[in-house]
């Protein structure tokens, strides 16, 4: 086991949703590279899938489909902000159509990445405020 990101979406993708997350994608394209089996391609974003992958070796790709459970490891590295910032933006969209758990969520805190990540969004997006509640 490792840092460990974990998300299920139940619904379609919108192209609102491709929009923003290619926004923050933008920030952090020093950091993330090309898929093995894309050759070219950094990421893959569109209303069938999220799909980008860091440059540092042992760090998972993530990958986001409807109706796919999926996590992403992060060993708490910069590619983990991006990670974070690209799932905020999902659950604010989604809200309980996205399921999101995390390891950096604890017991009436959260990991810092969260918040760095939740205060980026938030001001990149205008975004209302919601609490991060672990069970």
């Amino acid at each position: 086991m490792g840092y460990t990101h974990y998300f299920k979406l139940k619904a379609d993708l919108t192209n609102e949703v491709i929009a923003d997350v290619t926004e923050v994608i933008k920030d952090y394209k020093e950091i993330i590279e090309c898929e093995f089996d894309e050759v070219g391609r950094a990421i893959s974003v569109n209303t069938d899938r999220i799909v980008f992958n860091s440059k540092e070796y042992g760090l998972e790709t993530f990958y986001l489909k409807n109706g796919e459970f999926s996590f992403c490891k992060t060993k708490r590295s910069n590619y983990d902000l991006l990670v974070c910032e690209v799932l905020l933006i999902l659950k604010h969209h989604y809200g309980d159509e996205f399921e999101l758990s995390s390891d950096g969520f604890f017991t009436g805190n959260c990991e810092l990445s969260w918040i760095e990540a939740y205060n980026n969004v938030k001001e990149k997006f205008d975004l209302e405020d919601f609490e991060f509640v672990s069970e």
